[in-house]
């Protein structure tokens, strides 16, 4: 079955979900053949709009908090918004956490499947900045982003052999940002913990020669208007390393 007719029967499934007139099982029994791969992802669907009504507070309450709030700190407002909307991730957080763990992390595995422009992409990312709220410290966050940069580029490779080009410069802007985000936090956390950051700069290198490598060889099997992406890649790869060569192996390359 080809991803366009999977993706039709995922969106067909998701509209009858969304009905309050049918749960899951009944969903996944008008699609018999496709139950095994559809269940997973109509189950982090529903689980998401279960819980929809808990992680959003009464507007009355919203509203009259908010005001009170506002009024008693005055020019800390900003910084208020920030810790509310931070207290809000977190509970969503530990809710996707919590329920991971009960479902054996099988909505996880399944979300690695998910490319950029299907329908559940989302949830992928909500799942990912999730792990990055409950990491416990700034080495935690620099490792995460470096496995998201690495997830990036595996997109980027599927992408490329679907010929789904457009979703290709998107995706080479959230690489970048998980490296900037991952090579800003090693060298932060060279000035405490070199041996770590030394580590984890070598583990951004590997993942980058490991997965551009690849990258090249599908940029020659690919029409010339998307060609500048990867090289994109190739820079913003180059760069990132650059600024991490204290902790670099003399000698080695940059990434290409």
């Amino acid at each position: 079955m080809s991803r366009r007719n999977r993706e039709q029967i995922l969106q067909a499934s998701l509209e009858l979900l969304a009905s309050p007139h049918q749960d899951l099982e009944e969903v996944l029994n008008c699609f018999p053949e496709q139950a095994e791969w559809l269940r997973p992802q109509l189950e982090a669907a529903a689980w998401l709009q279960q819980r929809r009504p808990t992680l959003e507070p009464r507007p009355a309450w919203a509203a009259a908090a908010r005001g009170r709030a506002l009024i008693g700190l005055g020019p800390h407002k900003f910084a208020w918004r920030a810790f509310t909307r931070r207290l809000v991730y977190g509970a969503l957080a530990l809710f996707m956490a919590f329920y991971l763990l009960l479902s054996g992390s099988r909505l996880a595995h399944a979300s690695q499947a998910w490319l950029p422009g299907d329908g559940l992409y989302p949830f992928k990312m909500a799942l990912e900045r999730a792990e990055l709220l409950i990491s416990l410290d700034a080495a935690g966050d620099a490792r995460l982003h470096v496995e998201f940069a690495r997830l990036r580029l595996m997109e980027m490779q599927a992408l490329t052999f679907e010929a789904r080009y457009e979703q290709l410069s998107p995706t080479v802007n959230a690489f970048e940002q998980h490296i900037r985000q991952a090579a800003g936090m090693i060298n932060r956390l060279g000035e405490r913990d070199p041996r770590q950051a030394r580590q984890l700069a070598l583990d951004l290198q590997q993942t980058l020669t490991t997965e551009t490598d690849f990258m090249f060889f599908l940029a020659e099997l690919s029409p010339q208007p998307v060609w500048q992406e990867f090289q994109r890649v190739e820079m913003i790869s180059r760069q990132s390393l650059s600024t991490l060569q204290e902790y670099l192996p003399q000698g080695q390359p940059n990434g290409s």
